[in-house]
């Protein structure tokens, strides 16, 4: 798709969101299906870069902005916020040895180490990653959204790796030690990446975070 066409969107986009009386807070239900319509579209035709740029432009931005849940706003009932380092830290604990998920019991290992990443790249807002253990001692982070996968790994040996695919295909791949961290480029790298997924996982499904707490 041209440059031409990606503004034509988005430029469409931001008149859905100036065209109902709630834009501030959030698109009616049939404006949402008009932008999931589009970035379904824009899925498919666009490359990761093109795509972060066009989900993060202001017209989409002004859609989310205010809350994370627009349905909340419409019928009164109090938001459910996102806590991406609180839900990390819950999570992380689920597969520390004899801690019964206490938060008085301190991380070790790769998932210290992995907590210890996934806090420099993620933002309170950020979209939840599935986390789980690899069973060999290690752990790892996975964010899925239509045909693009990140994962952030720590191994039993406390070497890390994080791989971004698009239908399969790698298109970014990086070892590093999880004692040092990541190295500062590659976190912002990383970072930017994850603002764009949240964006686009946002646009698609707004109740996305009712997946992780039921």
């Amino acid at each position: 798709m041209t440059q031409r066409k990606v503004r034509g969107v988005s430029s469409r986009i931001s008149r859905v969101a100036r065209s109902d009386p709630w834009a501030a807070h959030g698109p009616t239900r049939s404006a949402r299906f008009r932008l999931a319509a589009e970035a379904g579209l824009l899925s498919q035709r666009l490359d990761d870069d093109v795509l972060g740029a066009v989900a993060l432009t202001s017209g989409m931005v002004k859609l989310w902005g205010k809350s994370a849940r627009w349905d909340d706003l419409r019928s009164d009932r109090p938001a459910q916020q996102a806590d991406y380092f609180r839900y990390v830290d819950t999570r992380l604990r689920r597969f520390e040895p004899d801690s019964g998920g206490s938060s008085r019991v301190p991380l070790t290992g790769a998932r210290r180490l992995l907590k210890g990443v996934l806090d420099s790249v993620g933002r309170i807002s950020t979209v939840y990653p599935y986390i789980a253990d690899d069973g060999f001692g290690g752990a790892f982070a996975e964010w899925k959204a239509g045909a693009q996968r990140i994962e952030l790994a720590v191994d039993d040996k406390l070497a890390a790796h994080v791989s971004v695919s698009h239908s399969g295909d790698t298109t970014w791949f990086l070892e590093f030690d999880a004692a040092e961290g990541m190295p500062f480029e590659d976190r912002q790298r990383l970072r930017q990446l994850l603002d764009k997924h949240s964006a686009l996982v946002s646009l698609l499904n707004p109740h996305w975070l009712r997946v992780f707490v039921g």
